[in-house]
């Protein structure tokens, strides 16, 4: 649910979405647990179990960050800007002025500060 938050879902489909990825959650943990369970039981010395156990749960953390971390982000339309619109975005009015402060300038890709639906130039220079 907190993922499905992250990413502006409602809590009832985040709940949705956990039980239809848990045959694939389940299966990938058994795949990985039990195994790793029969070994740790039945080769690896008793001194050494937390530690293995520690290493496969750091492994099974990597396999199910791999399976479900990606962020489903939905699609967002560009924002095109005049060269006016633009200036004042990167304006910053209510910021102290320095005498060797940072110029923001923006620029279309022709060096012009026309619209356009390229991208924008943005340079930063020391004064």
């Amino acid at each position: 649910m907190l993922k499905g938050s992250m990413e502006g879902r409602d809590p009832i489909e985040s709940i949705k979405k956990s039980f239809v990825d848990l045959p694939e959650n389940v299966k990938a943990c058994w795949a990985v647990w039990v195994p790793a369970q029969l070994i740790n039981f039945s080769v690896v010395p008793h001194h050494l179990r937390i530690p293995f156990v520690a290493l496969v749960s750091f492994l099974w953390t990597i396999i199910i960050s791999g399976m479900r971390g990606r962020l489903e982000v939905k699609e967002t339309k560009p924002v095109t800007m005049t060269s006016e619109q633009m200036s004042q975005a990167v304006r910053m009015p209510s910021a102290p002025s320095f005498a060797s402060g940072p110029v923001v300038s923006a620029t279309g890709p022709t060096g012009t500060g026309a619209p356009h639906s390229g991208h924008t130039n943005v340079a930063v220079t020391q004064s």
